[in-house]
């Protein structure tokens, strides 16, 4: 039991994936507190403040690193901000979930080939676990899932399954 608690505690704190990510859609966290390290209790890792207040946001997927990985790579933060990036450019909502191995593996050929994204494209990471209304507005059922979206919201495309960067582009690209 101890070791499902530590691994539940080492996930939900991000030290499996990484550290928090950037991007320019990102919501400020540089904000620090009077406890901002990690500290140990009762034999498991306890959370700090700072990343409490992190993961009280409802698309916080920190677990993935955008750091450093573009502007066609960012994080989601309202719909009004994806709706204005698709008035120029393909936006393609990523519903991904930490503990999915295949979102996982879509993240590392993402972090690997996000140069090749073209620059009138947008891959938005949106956190699957806890995008309730954005799931339900969508019909997603299923994590791994990515929608095309249009300038006013609309879904243009939805598709499950893709891995690679180069397909994702394609298949929005082919709408």
């Amino acid at each position: 039991m101890k070791f499902l608690v530590f691994t539940f505690v080492l996930c939900a704190t991000g030290l499996v994936f990484g550290q928090s990510y950037g991007g320019s859609m990102m919501k400020d966290s540089s904000s620090s507190s009077s406890d901002s390290s990690m500290m140990k209790s009762s034999g498991a890792m306890a959370v700090s403040q700072d990343e409490r207040q992190m993961s009280a946001d409802p698309m916080d997927i920190t677990l993935f690193n955008l750091k450093g990985l573009g502007p066609q790579v960012i994080a989601y933060t309202s719909e009004k901000d994806a709706w204005s990036l698709a008035a120029s450019q393909k936006v393609v909502y990523f519903f991904a979930a930490t503990w999915c191995p295949d979102c996982q593996a879509t993240y590392r050929d993402i972090k690997a080939n996000y140069s090749t994204i073209p620059g009138n494209f947008t891959i938005v990471f949106v956190n699957y676990d806890k995008a309730k209304a954005l799931k339900a507005k969508y019909g997603i059922t299923v994590q791994h899932s990515f929608v095309l979206i249009g300038p006013d919201g609309q879904a243009q495309k939805s598709w499950a399954g893709t891995s690679a960067v180069a397909d994702i582009v394609k298949t929005a690209l082919s709408m």
